[in-house]
């Protein structure tokens, strides 16, 4: 199983108005944050990233694969809850897999679907891989078709 969510690439550029540095993700343009130290901003930023996923899967807005890293650029990794959770959602989104599909294939109530994919709670790691590998099943049973109720 291929995870393509786990880290994207930012940028740090020294703040000349206010001092310290503000970081910056090409992928995620409403994801910022600022640091007096560049060790505070890196730290922050992880922070920032996923805020910035969640608000997206609120939001059911598309997540996008992070763009290459650039010698300028740092690698910030998503915490791994999120990153589960993008996972999950992005391959509903793709495929336009609703709830009701998913929960229908992995025979368990549709709300413990929204459970998996809202940011705001906790995710059983195992049922994540569960579900994502009944997603990649599917649609290699089905042909990389989409499934809309």
């Amino acid at each position: 199983m291929e995870f393509k969510l786990f880290a994207f690439p930012a940028r740090l550029v020294a703040d000349q108005e206010d001092g310290g540095f503000v970081v910056t993700f090409p992928d995620l343009p409403e994801a910022i944050t600022q640091g007096e130290t560049k060790a505070q901003c890196l730290s922050e930023a992880s922070d920032c990233l996923a805020e910035a996923i969640a608000a997206r899967i609120d939001e059911e807005m598309v997540i996008p694969l992070p763009s290459s890293r650039t010698n300028q650029q740092y690698l910030i990794p998503v915490p791994i809850e999120i990153a589960w959770k993008a996972e999950v959602y992005s391959a509903m989104w793709q495929y336009r897999i609703t709830t009701s599909r998913l929960a229908s294939w992995l025979d368990v109530d549709k709300e413990k679907i929204r459970r998996l994919i809202n940011p705001r709670y906790t995710i059983d790691q195992k049922f994540a891989e569960r579900a994502l590998q009944t997603i990649l099943k599917q649609l290699e049973i089905a042909g990389s078709k989409s499934w809309i109720n």
